[in-house]
């Protein structure tokens, strides 16, 4: 028996999820209230985009990595004419 660090009831050891670096092996907070938890953090849509850049351009990223802005138009620039190039080859 554990108990449940989320919702505070006693249950057998099978209703918590595997972890390894856990004393017991097991997840502090039971299936249910974690499946509940994740239900929740989806429904919210934080930190998730179409790209999974958690709603950051790429430039913000680059900008936030202390890449100049020269240094961000050159990156683009570079990476449009490897585009072309494939493209022109034929490349899908």
């Amino acid at each position: 028996m554990k108990t449940c660090s989320k919702c505070h009831d006693a249950k057998p050891l099978a209703c918590f999820g595997l972890q390894s670096t856990s004393a017991c092996g097991r997840r502090a907070a039971c299936r249910l209230c974690e499946a509940e938890r994740m239900r929740g953090y989806r429904a919210s849509g934080a930190g998730v985009n179409a790209k999974g850049t958690g709603g950051l351009s790429h430039r913000e990223i680059a900008r936030r990595l202390g890449m100049s802005k020269s240094r961000i138009q050159q990156l683009e620039a570079s990476a449009m004419r490897k585009l072309r190039a494939a493209l022109a080859e034929g490349w899908r």
